[in-house]
């Protein structure tokens, strides 16, 4: 492996056939059954495509892999994260500007892929301009629809989520689950399309465990809504001040795992926690700052979420919460990583599992942890070409790891399957290496990766250690980091934990978080893996049982007790694999200082620097100085490399700095949210107008 055309350059392979009446560049790219032929009109020139299919997933398949161009720099860019997190992939679907990865292809549909990062909206025509009516094409529902009250609400329908609302409705609980993806199973166990038949040769071993789970969850009684995206939740006790660690349950200490342990705030009580009481003289305020929430007045609810989606503008209150929103793909920055063709390795995953596609004719996969064996495998089964492999990690990290992963030997013998087959394949792997820079003209065509130290620094000889790979396709992440945007918008109390994937939610035996009736389970609070993530959800099913008054204390205690201990000794895997997977800060301290950290903004490194330069001290200045953080993605892509940065500058311990450099504040909305879906349909008539003040 070399330089490109020397000696040893990685050959590049004969293409692959072509479908007839699609493109050549990608057509090659789709993989398995699909759905009933469709057409859309993209820029106005008819692309075939397929029932099923996201508009983002249809765009590369026929060879359109820039998207838009950046705001700031004017750069190209196209999909990176594929889940609707990042935004990169937002375009003009329909005349509304939405992520392409979330939206499902109908025949005739119309996008935009010119302009679509400055979308020009029409003038204003008449008194009526804004005012929607029943015939106005693309028009919302309403938002008359009555709050739905629930016992229990339940964000993520991943195996944690799931298992949680599972668990509580066997009891008796009134369960709400919601996801923004149009089905349940998260990212291990995500699902293809209702629109694609079944694969030949029966599901494979994730396929089978997904669609067992969502069938038990199609048995229960838990109302579960996809396809709705959550863009806010206010607690009622957050409404007067923070609040204080909640009260503990019967038996509740910390919460047993790899990650520190902590001492319990208070004795444990007998009883389950006393419903909110606010203090007398506040009462009258706290109604009123209720009612400003749009929490019913004297009633039991503690938390109001706010939804959107094909139904319109929804409300759900609930006497209880758990948040399982899952994590978010760490990626450490490096030249050209904004470049159309790179993505993230759970992108890559999503492309696999649910839209089956290829990332690209010819993929280098790269970064840290068991995703990276776990996607190049994938590739290669489905008849991908990788042109390399390239881990963080060396020989030794792996082997140092394997008595811990044999906590779980069938999820180790499925790695050591990955590998055989990558092998099988004659993939080059390259251990103790990292990715130092792509490039292409408007595209990936090129990725150069050196060899690194233990700590994830560059290893000394420049240009001659560095090999270059054609390739078009770079599936690229360094491990996940808890998704916390919900416990950040609550206040609720975090720690941090470098081997659990960051900043998380500080939770006790039961998962009850620092704010009363508030859980967390699953990789939301700490990363340690899908089986993990189960026992977690089943502990905070439980415990919202035991809120509602469903089961009595000695049995939910014994109950918890036997989920966390399954959980403790999934979580020997789980950490194991973290620790792989964990983010070195010399990595992050070795990229160039024109290195685009921040993607939505344009960011760089050297803004950064000189931001601290000018007395940033924590990551919240930082976006004030710099707009870092501030754009459509909220920071869930920059967020880690910024505050490694930051930490670096301010601590010379990497923990200790991001302890002190903190967290982004959270802020509503979680995710964009187009006006007209909040609004919906109105008239002048449904305007309410008070009565003019008197004279």
């Amino acid at each position: 492996m070399g330089r490109r055309g020397g000696p040893g350059a990685v050959p590049t392979p004969a293409p692959l056939p072509t479908p007839p009446g699609a493109r050549e560049v990608g057509a090659s790219l789709r993989i398995g059954p699909r759905g009933a032929p469709v057409v859309i009109l993209v820029d106005g020139e008819p692309v075939p495509c397929f029932a099923g299919e996201t508009v983002a997933a249809a765009l590369l398949a026929d060879g359109r892999r820039e998207l838009r161009r950046s705001p700031r720099a004017g750069g190209p860019r196209g999909a990176f994260c594929l889940m609707g997190a990042c935004q990169e992939c937002a375009i003009r679907i329909g005349g509304r500007v939405e992520p392409a990865c979330m939206v499902e292809v109908r025949d005739g549909l119309v996008v935009e892929c010119r302009g679509a990062s400055e979308p020009e909206e029409p003038e204003p025509e008449g008194t009526d301009a804004g005012l929607r009516s029943d015939e106005d094409e693309g028009a919302r529902p309403g938002n008359g629809a009555p709050p739905r009250t629930a016992e229990l609400a339940v964000v993520g329908a991943g195996p944690a989520g799931v298992e949680a609302a599972v668990t509580a409705a066997g009891y008796g609980v009134d369960v709400v689950l919601i996801d923004e993806q149009p089905a349940p199973g998260g990212q291990v166990y995500r699902a293809a399309p209702g629109a694609f038949p079944a694969r030949g040769g029966g599901p494979g071993p994730d396929e089978a465990a997904g669609d067992a789970m969502r069938a038990r969850l199609a048995a229960s009684p838990v109302e579960a809504r996809a396809g709705e995206r959550v863009w806010s939740v206010v607690a009622q006790a957050g409404i007067i001040a923070p609040a204080p660690f909640a009260p503990k349950l019967p038996g509740s200490g910390p919460e047993p795992g790899p990650g520190p342990r902590q001492k319990p705030d208070r004795a444990p009580s007998p009883d389950p926690p006393p419903a909110f009481d606010p203090a007398p003289d506040l009462e009258t305020e706290t109604e009123a700052m209720r009612r400003e929430a749009g929490l019913p007045s004297g009633g039991d609810a503690r938390f109001r979420l706010d939804t959107v989606g094909a139904d319109g503008p929804r409300t759900v209150l609930a006497d209880c919460l758990v948040l399982a929103p899952g994590a978010v793909e760490r990626v450490a920055p490096f030249p050209g990583w904004t470049l159309p063709g790179v993505i993230g390795l759970g992108a890559a995953t999503v492309l696999l599992k649910s839209q089956r596609l290829l990332p690209g004719r010819r993929v280098v996969v790269a970064g840290a942890g068991p995703l990276v064996p776990a996607v190049a495998a994938g590739i290669v089964k489905a008849g991908g070409t990788v042109a390399a492999v390239v881990d963080l990690a060396g020989p030794s990290d792996w082997l140092r790891a394997l008595p811990r992963l044999a906590a779980m030997p069938r999820l180790l013998g499925r790695g050591a399957g990955w590998l055989v087959r990558i092998a099988g394949a004659r993939v080059p792997i390259l251990f103790r290496h990292s990715v130092r820079s792509a490039a292409g003209r408007g595209a990936l065509e090129e990725v150069t990766v050196a060899p690194v130290g233990p700590d994830g620094s560059w290893r000394g000889g420049g240009q001659a250690m560095e090999r270059r790979i054609e390739a078009d396709a770079l599936a690229v992440g360094h491990g996940l980091a808890p998704a916390t945007e919900i416990a950040r918008l609550l206040r609720l109390r975090h720690r941090f934990s470098r081997a659990e994937g960051g900043w998380l939610p500080e939770t006790d035996l039961w998962g009850q978080t620092s704010l009363a009736g508030c859980h967390a389970a699953g990789d939301a609070a700490g990363v340690h893996g899908a089986a993990a993530a189960l026992h977690s959800g089943r502990a905070a099913g439980i415990s919202a049982a035991l809120h509602a008054r469903r089961i009595r204390p000695d049995v939910a205690l014994a109950r918890v007790r036997r989920a966390r201990r399954a959980h403790a000794r999934a979580a020997r895997f789980g950490a194991a694999m973290g620790r792989l997977a964990a983010l070195p800060p010399a990595l992050v301290a070795s990229m160039p200082a024109d290195t685009v950290v921040c993607r939505c903004e344009d960011v760089t490194r050297r803004e950064i620097e000189e931001a601290v330069a000018q007395g940033a001290r924590e990551v919240n200045q930082l976006k004030h100085f710099t707009r870092c953080g501030m754009g459509p993605c909220q920071g869930r892509v920059c967020g880690e490399a910024a505050a490694e940065l930051l930490a670096a500058r301010i601590a010379g311990d990497p923990d200790e700095g991001r302890r002190a450099a903190g967290q982004w504040t959270g802020r509503a909305p979680l995710r964009p949210v187009a006006m007209d879906d909040l609004v919906g349909r109105f008239d002048y008539d449904d305007i309410p107008i008070p009565p003019p003040a008197p004279l």
